[in-house]
């Protein structure tokens, strides 16, 4: 299947959203909300974010201004926790992780997703000698300011945060495999391509 990565990863979001009915759920870093309303259909979802930037067509759940690694939220609040491109712009991310398993109930649930460290563009602008630098600056977007991915992550990384701070039943998806100037890629992507693929989902579990 082929698909422009934007509505690829809206429906991959709309996909899982169906899976939860009248939950409690977090966006952490919620933004303009767009992806936080998609979960408020049939849930109860509180945004979570730095500033309110959020757009008046998404205002379908509860705003809260406060910080990803020290959330006002007591232990043991929410069943799920979602978070999407916003882990990679934060200094302290393994404490938004550890924070994100502190208010989820028991059994709760994470699902974070994230640019793919080792995606296509940048194992091709490795293998020229132009590998990309940390923090990179990716421009001033009109909203939400200047864009800097602090560090991103592959797979393996993420992977061993997760467990490292607690969570178990741990899943890594890899997402749309292409260049980002074209815009189609590969959905359906074969094993021995997934390394490179542009996105990654991750999920995991609280005991």
């Amino acid at each position: 299947m082929i698909e422009k990565i934007g509505e690829g990863i809206e429906r991959q979001l709309r996909s899982f959203a169906q899976k939860y009915k009248r939950k409690k759920v977090l966006d952490v870093g919620c933004g303009m909300g767009n992806y936080t309303s998609i979960f408020a259909q049939h849930n109860n979802v509180t945004g979570l974010d730095l500033q309110n930037v959020v757009v008046d067509k998404y205002k379908n759940f509860t705003f809260v201004q406060g910080d990803a690694t020290k959330m006002p939220f007591a232990d043991n609040t929410f069943d799920l926790a979602v978070s999407f491109d916003v882990i990679e712009h934060v200094p302290k991310d393994i404490r938004m992780i550890e924070e994100s398993f502190r208010v989820l109930k028991k059994s709760g649930r994470l699902y974070f997703g994230t640019p793919n460290k080792s995606r296509l563009t940048n194992t091709l602008l490795r293998t020229i000698g132009k590998e990309r630098i940390y923090p990179l600056n990716l421009g001033v977007d009109p909203v939400l300011g200047p864009t800097i991915h602090i560090r991103e992550y592959t797979a393996d990384e993420l992977t061993k945060i997760l467990k490292s701070v607690g969570f178990v039943k741990i899943v890594i998806t890899s997402y749309w495999f292409g260049l980002p100037f074209i815009p189609y890629g590969l959905v359906s992507t074969p094993p021995f391509l997934r390394k490179y693929c542009q996105y990654l989902f991750f999920e995991g579990q609280k005991p």
